[in-house]
């Protein structure tokens, strides 16, 4: 029988064992948890939003530049509408001069350069190495 009692106190201290790791272990991730939520999560949180901040900041800076480069887009979104309702009145027998395309075509590349204008001033003052 001693044999036998040996090897059940063994196995019982090996679980006093396992049971005393098992605690540890538990009381080690409630502390990095604990760490986590108190130290990490705030920095991170505080971090982000000072990138937010400052994204909102240089859109703030540049709401005129985008007003503008919005505006011509629009402006070039209605010329061509301008342009398909000339190329239906065309196909459907109405004159159309080649002075009023022409004309339509000037305005297209003037809307286009001052676009590209707007684009350039934009990008010289910010530059790719300043993005959002």
């Amino acid at each position: 029988m001693g044999q036998i009692e040996d090897t059940a106190n063994t196995v019982d201290n090996w679980g006093k064992i396992a049971r005393a790791a098992l605690a540890v272990g538990g009381f080690v991730s409630a502390l990095g948890f604990i760490s986590y939520s108190l130290i990490y999560a705030p920095m991170v949180e505080e971090m982000v939003s000072a990138k937010t901040d400052k994204i909102e900041m240089t859109l703030y800076h540049h709401q005129e530049e985008i007003d503008k480069i919005d505006s011509t887009l629009s402006d070039m979104k209605i010329h061509d509408m301008y342009q398909k309702d000339a190329m239906e009145k065309h196909k459907s027998g109405t004159e159309i001069t080649i002075d009023v395309i022409e004309a339509e075509i000037d305005v297209l590349y003037e809307r286009m350069a001052r676009l590209e204008s707007m684009l350039d001033y934009y990008w010289d003052n910010r530059g790719p190495q300043n993005p959002r």
